[in-house]
């Protein structure tokens, strides 16, 4: 259920009252209108918490993920997209964010992966813009190699 503009579920003071609505929520119906009403008042206030919040941004628990020595370079860049969004504000598939995840998936690979990068001169100098597919592409061929 959302918080829409609707006749079955309104918006503002209608959704979330002011004063006392005198709903009865002692029958145990389904269908009451009170109840309805009640739930859909509970919904609009979670959905109006969770969009005020602001989201603890915590760069450390990002930068302390490295490539496992036989960890497949898909698997960090999964788990370093995973923890941009648990803990920071940003969305690692959005356009105009993928250059921190590319960042954070050349400057974290596994050492050896990060040399051999760096010697085919496409390392830390590899543009942020390039696609996620063409920097995962070039990890894979040093990976296998």
């Amino acid at each position: 259920m959302h918080c829409q503009n609707n006749n079955a579920h309104p918006p503002g003071e209608t959704a979330v009252p002011t004063q006392d609505p005198n709903w009865n929520y002692q029958t145990h119906l389904q269908s009451n209108p009170n109840r309805l009403r009640r739930d859909h008042m509970v919904n609009c206030l979670l959905q109006g918490m969770k969009t005020a919040i602001q989201k603890a941004v915590n760069y450390e628990k990002v930068r302390e993920i490295y490539q496992d020595h036989p960890e497949n370079p898909a698997v960090l860049l999964s788990r370093l997209s995973e923890a941009l969004q648990t803990y920071t504000n940003i969305n690692p598939y959005s356009l105009g964010r993928r250059a921190v995840l590319a960042m954070h998936f050349i400057s974290q690979l596994a050492r050896d992966i990060c040399r051999k990068l760096q010697k085919l001169e496409k390392g830390p100098h590899t543009p942020p813009h390039r696609p996620q597919a063409d920097i995962l592409e070039l990890a894979f061929t040093v990976f296998n190699n």
